[in-house]
């Protein structure tokens, strides 16, 4: 993780590690609860950089879940028992003469 202040000059785009995401994100959210705690409209680049930033974290956590579904499932599959590996098997030569059937 890399200490980071974010300033309007700041590239969200360029932070390559979630945890100073996750300190991007914050110092954003602090900056805008400070312009609207004294009634200010807090400044469009803030609120474009935190709308990035959310964005960014919000397609790390999903390519993660993905991650972490794909291993759960490749560990469920080696646990399938032959006979229903056999009739998984079978209903995809089923679909397949099915669909060549039908061309």
């Amino acid at each position: 993780m890399q200490h980071l202040i974010v300033i309007q000059s700041t590239d969200v785009d360029t932070i390559d590690d979630t945890p100073t995401l996750f300190l991007a994100q914050a110092q954003l959210q602090t900056i805008d609860a400070g312009y609207q705690d004294r009634g200010l409209q807090t400044p469009e680049w803030v609120m474009d950089k935190l709308q990035a930033v959310s964005r960014e974290i919000d397609t790390r956590l999903k390519g993660e879940l993905m991650r972490q579904l794909r291993a759960s499932e490749a560990r469920l599959a080696a646990l399938r028992t032959r006979s229903e590996i056999r009739r998984d098997e079978q209903a995809r030569v089923d679909a397949l003469r099915g669909r060549l059937a039908s061309l």
